[in-house]
């Protein structure tokens, strides 16, 4: 394959703790799909230096005729991945999946809890602690901030914002919702 002609149909750009993982396992059931391995290559952010063949290698079992996708949170937040993106795969679907961000941060914890990184802290000891950094989990939830920067350079068309809690609700339709945004 060219590399100029390597292509991503589909791009899910975040948000963490948004339910990206579900949905990449669903997606890389479906016979019509294939998603990347890993589900979070982060290639058009701190893996950009591993170059395109690199990425393309992400989907190697891929078969021609099937949608091409992956799904890396970080990318949401990471400015340079909006100009990366459009470099090489301007007219790609983009998928966002937010989260009420208080739950958002409250599933954050529970995970750094449970790897042992936050210790004994409280949430709301952990809360305060993460708005003294650089990028506090506070700030990564302001969705607009940053989704405006793919707004900027992205057809509104080829964004698709879907929200977590629509997951209880109806996890079919979710999915379903999903597939008709790549017609």
């Amino acid at each position: 394959m060219d590399k100029k002609d390597f292509k991503i149909d589909f791009i899910g750009i975040g948000a963490k703790k948004c339910a990206t993982t579900w949905i990449y396992e669903c997606l890389k059931e479906h016979p019509q799909i294939c998603m990347s391995v890993p589900k979070e290559t982060n290639y058009f952010g701190f893996n950009y230096k591993k170059g395109l063949k690199w990425y393309e290698s992400c989907f190697q079992y891929c078969e021609i005729d099937q949608v091409k996708g992956e799904f890396s949170p970080a990318y949401i937040i990471d400015l340079e991945s909006v100009e990366r993106i459009k470099k090489h795969n301007p007219s790609a679907k983009l998928i966002v999946s937010l989260r009420n961000p208080i739950e958002r941060m409250y599933s954050i914890y529970l995970h750094n809890k449970d790897t042992g990184c936050c210790g004994f802290l409280s949430f709301s000891e952990f809360a305060k602690r993460s708005t003294g950094t650089n990028r506090s989990l506070i700030e990564m939830s302001l969705y607009y901030k940053y989704l405006k920067e793919f707004y900027s350079n992205f057809d509104k068309e080829n964004i698709l914002i879907l929200i977590y809690e629509d997951i209880k609700k109806d996890p079919v339709g979710f999915i379903k919702k999903f597939m008709s945004s790549l017609k």
